[in-house]
């Protein structure tokens, strides 16, 4: 598997240069372009499933059921489905008006591309995260430079050697590098800038927006808690909340990162988190000698583990968890869940 080449920051204001040439010439506003690009990109992951594959198990060791379920198959879908959809998506949408002399005006509001778009997208999800915005930018008519993350080089490689074959090169750029990079990159105006990940980043990401003035989007981590109502099947509470956490190893934004339970019923919660795990992970060395288990690196691997009894000033409840751990705190009732997640 070949490493990552860095953009030389020194090109970056050039990429940045011919992405507005791109746009001011209209060459992303019709809508045939804009299906081909999409087209070319669904095409793109179909011939290339495989290699696609083996950069990211070279990079976070996923299993190939994950990369295709989670990230080649919804984005193909999403492409094609996007596709479809472009006449309707574009289309001008007339709202209604409850003035009585606006109602002879016609209001009409159209659907305009804004300019050039910055995508800066994490490890974790390598390619969905990163195509899924490019997917937007190509359905909004819009040129994009896409930064994929360092800490996953062989998934962020192939990506750039990818993408210039299969759909606009003057129009869809993968910038590849880490702090230096990323930091030239956001020196920059753009139209909007997209960005996924922690809330540390995110917060550079924002300060270095405000300078132009630039809309962002910023899709962050937190504490995703889980709230189990007393009434509800603990059984079933349990298998859901150990695919959510086993998927991915827990690095998902949106994974289960703790669990609040009444006190009554947590040792019930355990046993069925026992059994479930059993059931996905049997055999000796559980998860961890599964194929079927990941992503982290081999030597480092991590299993699912069930912490009990979790106070609020735990070191598991200071920050995202990001992994397989997974803190049960107790409560008294669903009062004190709710107030346990607000204070928080």
């Amino acid at each position: 598997m070949t490493g990552i080449k860095f953009t030389p920051v020194e090109e970056i204001p050039k990429i940045h240069a011919g992405l507005y040439k791109t746009f001011k010439a209209g060459v992303c506003r019709p809508l045939a372009y804009r299906r081909t690009q999409l087209h070319g990109l669904a095409r793109m992951l179909q011939e290339n499933a495989d290699a696609l594959a083996d950069a990211l198990y070279a990079d976070l060791g996923k299993p190939r059921t994950e990369v295709f379920a989670f990230e080649l198959h919804l984005l193909i879908d999403r492409a094609t489905v996007t596709a479809q959809k472009l006449e309707e998506w574009a289309a001008p949408e007339h709202p209604e008006c409850f003035g009585e002399p606006q109602k002879s005006w016609g209001l009409a509001v159209h659907k305009t591309p804004k300019g050039p778009v910055l995508m800066i997208a994490p490890w974790n999800y390598p390619y969905f995260l990163c195509l899924v915005t490019i997917i937007a930018a190509i359905a909004a008519g819009v040129p994009a430079a896409l930064k994929p993350s360092e800490i996953a080089p062989a998934s962020a490689q192939i990506l750039a050697d990818l993408i210039p074959k299969y759909i606009d090169p003057d129009a869809y750029i993968v910038v590849n590098g880490a702090v230096e990079e990323t930091s030239k990159l956001l020196e920059l105006k753009w139209a909007h800038i997209s960005y996924t990940g922690g809330g540390r980043v995110g917060r550079v990401v924002a300060a270095a927006a405000a300078k132009h003035l630039t809309p962002i989007t910023l899709e962050l981590g937190g504490k995703s808690p889980v709230l189990i109502d007393p009434s509800y099947d603990i059984d079933l509470a349990a298998k859901r909340i150990l695919f959510g956490k086993a998927t991915n190893a827990g690095q998902t934004c949106v994974a289960p990162d703790y669990v609040l339970v009444t006190r009554d019923q947590q040792t019930a919660l355990i046993e069925a988190l026992q059994k479930h795990y059993s059931t996905c992970f049997p055999g000796t060395g559980g998860a961890l000698a599964s194929s079927s288990y990941g992503p982290t690196e081999t030597a480092l691997k991590l299993a699912p583990t069930v912490v009990a009894d979790v106070e609020l000033n735990d070191a598991l409840m200071s920050e995202e968890i990001f992994g397989p751990l997974l803190p049960i705190v107790p409560v008294s009732d669903v009062n004190e869940a709710i107030d346990v997640v607000n204070s928080l």
